[in-house]
Protein backbone atom coordinates (compact mmCIF):
# COMPACT_ATOMS: atom_id res chain seq x y z
CA UNK A 1 0.00 0.00 0.00
CA UNK A 2 1.22 3.53 -0.53
CA UNK A 3 2.32 5.32 2.52
CA UNK A 4 1.45 8.85 0.66
CA UNK A 5 -2.52 7.47 0.62
CA UNK A 6 -3.21 6.54 4.03
CA UNK A 7 -2.99 8.37 7.59
CA UNK A 8 0.21 8.06 9.67
CA UNK A 9 0.30 5.20 12.29
CA UNK A 10 3.68 7.09 13.73
CA UNK A 11 3.65 9.07 16.74
CA UNK A 12 2.21 12.33 16.14
CA UNK A 13 1.62 11.36 12.02
CA UNK A 14 4.81 11.61 11.17
CA UNK A 15 5.38 11.15 7.57
CA UNK A 16 6.76 7.59 7.18
CA UNK A 17 10.05 8.33 4.87
CA UNK A 18 11.32 5.38 5.49
CA UNK A 19 8.25 3.57 3.52
CA UNK A 20 7.53 5.67 0.14
CA UNK A 21 9.16 5.01 -3.00
CA UNK A 22 9.76 7.20 -5.91
CA UNK A 23 6.86 5.38 -7.37
CA UNK A 24 4.64 6.07 -4.42
CA UNK A 25 4.46 9.79 -6.08
CA UNK A 26 2.59 9.55 -9.29
CA UNK A 27 -0.06 7.64 -7.95
CA UNK A 28 -0.57 9.78 -5.05
CA UNK A 29 -0.74 13.18 -6.57
CA UNK A 30 -2.91 12.01 -9.45
CA UNK A 31 -5.36 10.79 -6.30
CA UNK A 32 -4.94 14.42 -4.91
CA UNK A 33 -5.96 15.97 -8.26
CA UNK A 34 -8.87 13.93 -8.78
CA UNK A 35 -9.93 14.67 -4.72
CA UNK A 36 -8.70 18.53 -5.78
CA UNK A 37 -11.25 18.36 -9.00
CA UNK A 38 -14.04 16.70 -6.93
CA UNK A 39 -14.04 19.14 -3.86
CA UNK A 40 -13.97 21.75 -6.74
CA UNK A 41 -16.69 20.22 -8.75
CA UNK A 42 -18.42 20.31 -5.26
CA UNK A 43 -17.74 23.69 -4.60
CA UNK A 44 -19.70 24.83 -7.64
CA UNK A 45 -23.34 23.37 -6.59
CA UNK A 46 -23.32 25.62 -3.44
CA UNK A 47 -24.26 29.09 -3.07
CA UNK A 48 -21.34 31.15 -3.53
CA UNK A 49 -20.16 32.46 -0.01
CA UNK A 50 -16.62 33.27 1.25
CA UNK A 51 -16.68 29.74 3.38
CA UNK A 52 -17.69 27.28 0.45
CA UNK A 53 -15.68 29.28 -2.42
CA UNK A 54 -12.39 30.61 -0.36
CA UNK A 55 -12.33 28.46 2.43
CA UNK A 56 -12.74 25.88 0.00
CA UNK A 57 -10.74 26.40 -2.82
CA UNK A 58 -7.74 26.47 -0.23
CA UNK A 59 -8.45 23.20 1.15
CA UNK A 60 -9.14 21.69 -2.30
CA UNK A 61 -5.14 21.54 -2.93
CA UNK A 62 -3.81 20.19 0.59
CA UNK A 63 -3.27 16.62 -0.27
CA UNK A 64 -1.80 18.00 -3.40
CA UNK A 65 0.77 20.13 -1.45
CA UNK A 66 1.02 17.51 0.69
CA UNK A 67 2.70 15.05 -1.86
CA UNK A 68 4.65 17.88 -4.05
CA UNK A 69 5.84 19.33 -0.99
CA UNK A 70 7.57 15.47 -0.07
CA UNK A 71 8.54 15.42 -3.54
CA UNK A 72 10.46 18.42 -3.78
Amino acid sequence: MNPLLRPSELKNSAVPFHLIKPEHFNEALDQAIEHGRARIRELKSKTPSFDNTIRGLECSTEEMEFVFTLYH
